[in-house]
């Protein structure tokens, strides 16, 4: 397992919990564990799941816009028991290739959680190349030097996990990034923004 460390004793953001908790068994997906999993099995692991133990939880994605030749991140934290806690969405200008522009999205949250001084947080991506990247060789692509960036961004604690998620499972910070390009600076929301809330809602429905 990839492991990350925190530099930042900054607090985090007022938690701001507007739903209540979840019923449902969590599943844990980590690398090592995602490898020696059946197709069938992956397949039924759709939906976002709530972390293990106490620790929260940040789901990233990234859109791209040609016509504009914007990159978009966006990233979602969310608790143990399914309740929002902060969500960001940021924009870059340059139109990256999908895997690039994947793995700065996940260079970007592993840096912003850093800075929000959280710990033992798990990380989820839909992009498994980038995932698949974390864990191989070094190279010298572009995409190589993103991901050494990850790498180094805290390397000191065993308290980050970057795991793979399907698609299904990552809709929230999906329609964040895809609404990143109608600002014109990142945003932070401590309170979840209305674009998202059935979204979160759904994620935690029986």
């Amino acid at each position: 397992m990839l492991n990350f460390g925190t530099k930042s004793t900054a607090q985090p953001q007022e938690i701001l919990s507007y739903v209540v908790s979840l019923r449902r068994t969590s599943i844990f997906v980590k690398y090592g564990e995602f490898r020696g999993m059946q197709e069938d099995q992956l397949l039924n692991i759709i939906k976002w799941q709530k972390p293990t133990f106490s620790y929260p939880k940040c789901n990233i994605d990234a859109s791209i816009c040609r016509s504009s030749k914007q990159t978009g991140i966006g990233m979602v934290v969310r608790d143990d028991m399914g309740v929002f806690v902060v969500a960001r969405c940021i924009t870059f200008q340059g139109c990256y290739q999908i895997k690039e522009a994947e793995a700065i999205g996940v260079r970007e949250a592993l840096s912003w959680i850093t800075n929000l001084g959280l710990k033992k947080v798990s990380f989820e991506t839909d992009a498994k190349i980038v995932v698949d990247g974390l864990y191989s060789a070094v190279g010298g692509s572009e995409f190589d030097v993103i991901l050494s960036e990850c790498r180094q961004l805290s390397a000191d604690e065993p308290d980050f996990s970057v795991m793979f998620v399907q698609r299904e499972g990552n809709k929230v910070p999906h329609e964040l990034a895809k609404r990143s390009f109608s600002f014109v600076s990142p945003l932070v929301w401590t309170c979840p923004p209305p674009c998202i809330i059935n979204l979160l809602l759904d994620d935690i429905s029986d």
